[in-house]
């Protein structure tokens, strides 16, 4: 049997002003498939995915993070979840990298954070604009009575909610070798609760790690912003933006600790 690989080149307009063209100038999922011919007509597809985030073709962005698409319209067959990651330096192995944050969606209203950073606290921050301020965080520390979830209003230091709400459930405490981790469970949309961003919207992701200073969480020693917003539930990765880091990020994501 012949396999028959078809390849064409199509050139559309960003935004034709018509009828049934979505404007290109917005971030948009891309849907992909593959199928064959009935006749004169185009037969249910074979196989097809969509991206695990919206992206924006104008500029170019790499699609990561495949969401698994049910295989039939009648299939009652969850999605696939799949597993995304926040890391520096960008692209380094899981075991060599100084700041690793996975995710991934559990159940409808959950999201499991895993986290990994050589110092002695790490956290990941969700922020509509990256920068600090309105910026709600999850720490792991080596101090695990510093773990837990933290709000910034400003570029001073974050302050821990305490006690620990219900929607933030923390797992697997450790401190090897300089490098502290942490499992961290978090609801999408924590109902009735103040300070937490809606993770069913796309958000920046802020990593940074530090050393303590006495009890408390000292300087991050290291920061790092997303390039561009991520829907943490797809499993879409995201890749760092150092210049962003250098502009936006300059008093320090978690920038704890200096009066």
């Amino acid at each position: 049997m012949s396999v028959v690989l078809l390849f064409y080149r199509i050139t559309r307009d960003v935004n034709p002003g018509l009828a049934n063209f979505r404007n290109l100038e917005e971030q948009q999922f891309l849907l992909g498939a593959i199928g064959g011919l009935s006749g004169g007509t185009i037969m249910i597809h074979s196989d097809r995915r969509a991206s695990g985030s919206r992206i924006n073709v104008v500029r170019s962005e790499v699609v990561s993070g495949v969401t698994v698409m049910p295989t039939s319209s009648s299939s009652t067959e969850a999605p696939t979840r799949q597993q995304g990651s926040f890391r520096f330096p960008d692209n380094c192995p899981d075991a060599d990298c100084d700041f690793l944050v996975t995710y991934q969606a559990s159940g409808a209203n959950s999201v499991v954070f895993e986290l990994r950073g050589r110092g002695n606290w790490v956290g990941v921050g969700f922020s509509e604009d990256n920068q600090m301020p309105d910026t709600d965080i999850l720490i792991c520390a080596s101090d695990t009575s510093l773990s837990g979830h933290y709000y910034a209003t400003g570029r001073s230091t974050p302050a821990r909610t305490d006690p620990t709400p219900l929607a933030v459930e923390i797992a697997e405490q450790s401190f090897n070798g300089g490098v502290v981790s942490c499992r961290i469970t978090r609801e999408v949309n924590p109902a009735g609760l103040v300070n937490f961003r809606n993770l069913e919207e796309q958000q920046f992701l802020l990593g940074a790690i530090g050393g303590l200073s006495g009890a408390t969480i000292g300087i991050h020693s290291a920061r790092r912003a997303s390039a561009s917003k991520i829907d943490v539930r797809s499993g879409a990765d995201a890749d760092e933006n150092d210049a962003i880091e250098a502009r936006v990020l300059a008093h320090g994501m978690l920038m704890t600790m200096v009066d």
